[in-house]
């Protein structure tokens, strides 16, 4: 037998074009109210009762947002924008200020200090004393390369070494005894940690004038290990009174140095010893013999630096990719109300940031290009000013920046009340860039250092050999935009609906019958709908084509045939209804036997007369209706039941 189901379907089409009306597939709707009972014989042809109704459908229903990385929903039902990346999907800029080698000119050093007997010209007697102080030791460093990330150095950690063996002659051996002290100085800017081989010597260190006195010193002489762990810049700058001095350029550094030794030696005492004779034939010397590494390395400065801050072309971008069906069209365009950026960078380097120059830029579908750029004036990167070590003592610990970016500018959150926002240029806003909803979206940040800040940082690589560095600037950041839309604002729902043909097929109408759905659309959602359908037929595998209107035409309009009307918005408290006509007019005796299904758009537009308040969307509270639905046929219907 032929299905008999098919007496139902001329009301069911009227019926799934009424539908279009909540912008959703067929699947959605709970249709347990509808009678389907069909009258004959009214004056009218056949007509549906008026009595039926759908469901109540929220917006979670319509605006399906599953499987899509743009558009969120909070826990109370609102949507909004979201879209960033953490730290693991941007790439860190990892400054590197080389370490500076200091080379030796010359080599190691022997001198001879001859203890002599001075006068005492105010009493005119002789001083039980030595000569006056002597250099011992003369050394001159050196760096030839440029070290243009480096403006200038306050104090630099070294990596050296000075040993200084001071070896008696023979008839000071003898004599050893009459050797009070020896006093050694060592240049003011030397930061040094002196350690002596023997063991009884008395060794007094004063660092505040870099001045070592030994005393109770044997035979065998005085061999003394230096470690040197600095040099400060504030006190070399200007030559001591030795001579001794530091200097520094972006061309290289230098270190001019001596070492001086004076000794205490008791005359008095030893011409008693030998019976009161004062002459003493015997050379007192001492023999001097220094060595110093021929490189020193400075491995860790607090100074100005310049290094270079590469992020790359930008920050950071992504792609907007599986967007929901209701912002997937290229009519859509949103003017979003509050939208805001949130840009994070950390950073594990005493040096603060300055960004120079910022921008965002977005294309859209068509390839259309907005591009924002912000003042950046006064806008700084934190520098991390702790000295604090990881859980496993080799990598220095982060400060976080924070910058927001919204439709005010873009600012720290953890500036000073006073620092200036950075003002968008041109009148734009961030809103400018979700306009037309864009595909792609870049964020590019200039950043350099600060040259106005002193800071303390290591030099050279954390790992040489792998060149893993010390410091790393990490950013990240998020897109947050609550989908509340001000004036001006349209989302469009494209949708279809096929498989007409099948249930069709044993119908035939006459030409110029029409389909005639009166149905009331109670609307609580805060927007105005206005709606668009089509017939389309199969021309293919899974391939469909609008019809030709000569042949089948498909109206949706008021209860007073005007096509250009809304169906209103309405609001959370307070539904909205509008009562709707649709007509399907068949234009050719073919047209019936072709048709498959309708193709639909809902556009949801902001009301004209929206005040100031941007309207939200929410997925529970916000609902569509269709009710009081009466479908009416004219014309001549043959349903064909053979077998």
């Amino acid at each position: 037998m032929k299905k008999n189901y098919s007496i139902h379907a001329l009301p069911m089409l009227a019926l799934a074009v009424s539908l279009t009306l909540v912008a959703c597939t067929d699947s959605n709707y709970d249709l347990g109210n509808l009678d389907k009972t069909i009258a004959i014989g009214n004056d009218e042809g056949f007509a549906l009762p008026g009595n039926n109704s759908t469901s109540e459908m929220v917006l979670d229903d319509v605006l399906d947002i599953e499987d899509n990385d743009f558009v969120q929903v909070a826990d109370d039902g609102s949507y909004y924008i979201s879209r960033g990346a953490d730290d693991d999907e941007i790439d860190p800029a990892m400054p590197v200020v080389d370490e500076i080698p200091l080379t030796l000119v010359g080599d190691e050093s022997t001198a001879i200090y001859e203890i002599l007997e001075v006068e005492d010209a105010a009493r005119s007697i002789k001083k039980a004393a030595s000569s006056t102080e002597q250099s011992i030791y003369d050394f001159s460093f050196t760096n030839l390369e440029e070290v243009a990330d480096v403006l200038g150095m306050s104090l630099a950690n070294l990596t050296a070494g000075i040993n200084v063996d001071l070896d008696f002659s023979d008839a000071l051996k003898i004599n050893v005894d009459y050797l009070r002290q020896l006093t050694i100085d060592l240049p003011d800017f030397f930061d040094v940690d002196i350690t002596p081989k023997e063991e009884n010597v008395s060794v007094t260190f004063t660092k505040a004038t870099n001045t070592l006195v030994i005393r109770n010193m044997k035979e065998n002489g005085v061999h003394l290990v230096m470690k040197l762990n600095g040099i400060d810049f504030n006190k070399g700058m200007t030559p001591d009174a030795h001579g001794c001095y530091l200097s520094f350029s972006p061309e290289g550094v230098t270190m001019v140095g001596s070492i001086y030794l004076d000794a205490d030696y008791d005359f008095s005492a030893a011409a008693m010893a030998r019976g009161g004779k004062e002459k003493n034939d015997k050379e007192l010397n001492i023999l001097c013999h220094s060595h110093m590494d021929e490189e020193v390395l400075l491995t860790r400065a607090k100074g100005f630096f310049n290094p270079e801050i590469d992020l790359g072309e930008n920050i950071g971008s992504f792609e907007v990719n599986n967007l929901p069906d209701f912002l997937d069209d290229e009519e859509v365009h949103l003017n979003v109300k509050d939208p805001e950026l949130r840009i994070w960078i950390d950073s594990n380097m005493d040096i603060q940031g300055l960004i120079t120059g910022a921008s965002i830029n977005a294309i859209d579908a068509k390839g259309r290009e907005v591009k924002i750029a912000l003042d950046t004036d006064n806008l700084l990167i934190d520098p991390h000013t702790g000295l604090e070590k990881g859980a496993n003592n080799d990598s220095l610990l982060s400060t976080r920046t924070t910058l927001i970016i919204n439709e005010t500018g873009i600012r720290p959150t953890n500036a000073p009340a006073h620092t200036y926002y950075g003002k968008p240029k041109d009148g734009k806003k961030l809103s400018d860039l979700l306009y037309n909803i864009p595909r792609k979206v870049t964020f590019d940040f200039d950043v350099k250092a600060d040259e106005r800040y002193e800071g303390t940082i290591n030099l050279g690589y954390k790992e040489k050999e792998t060149k893993e560095p010390w410091y790393k600037i990490q950013p990240s950041y998020e897109v947050y935009a609550p989908l509340a839309f001000d004036a001006g604002s349209a989302i469009i729902y494209r949708d279809s609906i096929t498989g007409w043909h099948k249930d069709l097929e044993d119908i035939t109408l006459s030409e110029g019958a029409t389909v005639v759905l009166l149905a009331d659309v109670h609307n609580n959602i805060p927007l105005d709908l206005k709606m668009h359908a089509s017939a389309i037929e199969l021309v293919g595998d899974n391939t469909w084509k609008e019809m030709d209107k000569n042949l089948f035409e498909v109206l949706i309009t008021d209860v007073n045939d005007n096509a250009d009307f809304r169906i209103k918005a309405g609001t959370e408290k307070a539904k909205e209804t509008t009562r709707i006509k649709i007509t399907l007019k068949q234009k050719s005796k073919e047209g019936f036997k072709r048709i498959d299904g309708i193709t639909y758009s809902a556009s949801c537009l902001t009301p004209e007369d929206t005040d100031k308040q941007a309207i939200v969307l929410n997925n529970k509270s916000q609902q569509l209706k269709v009710d009081n639905i009466a479908i009416t046929i004219r014309g001549k219907i043959v349903f064909d039941l053979n077998d």
